[in-house]
This record gives C-alpha cells, sequence and structure tokens, in this order.
C-alpha cells in the first residue's frame, strides 16, 4: 500500500508557501490555507509535522473569536519552517509505501573534532556492538572515513556528530530509501534532537538537514544512544586510526583522499 500526494495540490502548497516566504505579513486566512494544506502533505511526509509547529501557534488567535483578516507577523521561525517545506517538497516523489514491515539497515556513526567523520553500514537491525564477523563483511561501500570540512572546524563537537549523521544518509540513499534506520551515536544532544526531531541554534540548522534527507528518501529513523567504547568502530573510522580499523576489518580500502592533508597512511588498512 503507498499514500500519495497529487501534483496539483503539492503545486498549489509550494506556490502559497512561496507567498508567504516572500510576505512580512499574512492574514489569518492565509496562514489556515497553508496548514490544512500542510495537515494533508503530512500524511505523506510525515516527518513534516515538526515543521508545522511554528505555524499552527500563528494561527491561534489569543482576544475573541478569529478575524480571518488579522493580519500575522511572518516571523524568522515560521519562514525557516516555510523554507524547509520549500526545499523538500519538490524533491519528493510524492509517494510514501505503507507497508507493515519495512526493510531495515543499521548505522554506526561518530566525529572526532578536527580530524574527521566516519560511520558504518550493516543490514538489518543490530544490536550495540557489531561482532566480529560482521566487521570482517564490511566492504569499502559500507564505511567512510572523512575529512572536517575547513568551514566546519570550528563548530561545536555536537554540530559535528549531526554532520556525521547526514553524511551517513547522503552516501547511502539508494540503499536505505523507503527503509527504517537504526542509528547509533554517543553523543546525547544529537540522539535527542533525532528522537524529539527538533532542538537549538546551530544543531537545529544541522538537524533540518537530517529531517529533509530522511523526508525526500522517506526513512524511518530509530536513533540510538551508546557508549563511546561501544563505539569503538566508527571512531577509528573518524580518527582516521588505520591500526584499529586494519585490526578489525583489514580488508577495508580507504581512499588516501579522506586523510588529511600530509598523511602518510596509505590506500589500505592491510
Amino acid at each position: 500500500m503507498e499514500a500519495r500526494l497529487p501534483a496539483a495540490k503539492r503545486d498549489k502548497t509550494i506556490a502559497l508557501l512561496r507567498s508567504l516566504d516572500g510576505a512580512r505579513h499574512c492574514s489569518l486566512r492565509d496562514i489556515q490555507q497553508v496548514t490544512g494544506l500542510l495537515n494533508f502533505v503530512s500524511k505523506v511526509i510525515p516527518l513534516g509535522r515538526t515543521f508545522c509547529r511554528r505555524l499552527y501557534d500563528a494561527e491561534q488567535c489569543k482576544n475573541g473569536a478569529p478575524n480571518p483578516r488579522h493580519r500575522i507577523k511572518v516571523t524568522a521561525a515560521m519562514r525557516a519552517d516555510l523554507r524547509w517545506w520549500l526545499e523538500v517538497l519538490p524533491l519528493h516523489t510524492g509517494i510514501r509505501v505503507l507497508t507493515a514491515r519495512r526493510t531495515a539497515w543499521t548505522i554506526w556513526t561518530d566525529a572526532a573534532g578536527t580530524k574527521g567523520l566516519g560511520g558504518f553500514i550493516l543490514p538489518g537491525e543490530n544490536a550495540i556492538c557489531p561482532t566480529p564477523d560482521q566487521l570482517h563483511s564490511l566492504r569499502d561501500t559500507d564505511v567512510f572515513s572523512a575529512r572536517v570540512r575547513s568551514a566546519q572546524r570550528k563548530e561545536h563537537i555536537n554540530v559535528k556528530e549531526m554532520l556525521a549523521v547526514l553524511k551517513a544518509l547522503t552516501k547511502w540513499r539508494s540503499l536505505i530509501g523507503n527503509c527504517r534506520v537504526r542509528m547509533f551515536c554517543d553523543n546525547t544532544p544529537v540522539v535527542a534532537g533525532l528522537q524529539r526531531k527538533t532542538t537549538r541554534g546551530r544543531l537545529m540548522t544541522a538537524l533540518r538537514k537530517v529531517l529533509l534527507q530522511a523526508a525526500v528518501l522517506d526513512i524511518e529513523i530509530e536513533p540510538l544512544w551508546l557508549s563511546s567504547s561501544d563505539n569503538f568502530f566508527a571512531d577509528a573510522l573518524s580518527r582516521f586510526d588505520i591500526k584499529t580499523i586494519a585490526e578489525h576489518a583489514p580488508q577495508i580500502k580507504l581512499l588516501t583522499r579522506d586523510y588529511p592533508p600530509g598523511s602518510h597512511t596509505s590506500c589500505t588498512t592491510a
């Protein structure tokens, strides 16, 4: 079974969102039209409900009976939600798969200060710690070990941890679309943000991007916390720890461009 968003309704929603995004003020009727459409659209894009909250808040009239002509200021927070929808709607297929049980994947991610981002993926719903046999089964395409971009090196570690999650969703998008993903991370604010689908500050900016990818790919994310010791392999990938990688998964080959400039490591962990 599947739920569908008709192209005509999607186009109408986009037009109304653009109209509000370009305005400093709007009427209560305008807000009600948009929230009514987004309420329908959210049946196909459930993650979008998070980005309706500020519009619903603006819709509430505190003084007497609601007046459809009542003028409402389009705040920066409202505009951020409008723009999330404007990003996701043109990219979404308009189809949501409704199945009793989706194909499952498990992803582990980590970030290491100014060094890098790391992660790996395995099929199925796995326990916290992968077994030695599972690590030996990993292929080159099942892992990533990437440098932190220069523009992101001064970001808080929480933001970098969320960017590692974003990197994982982007890298394995062809595998995990329409699937359920168990996401292990050793950063409490990141796990809490993914669970609540909201947070604050710069971390919220990164979370918006994660939820955008998840919505476009129709992914159900199950965020779970694990200790840093249990997350040792993702940690090794984020730190370019060749010795640990070679010890647990000697078959993996990593590209030299994934390493910091001047690194003398070879392309293979063997």
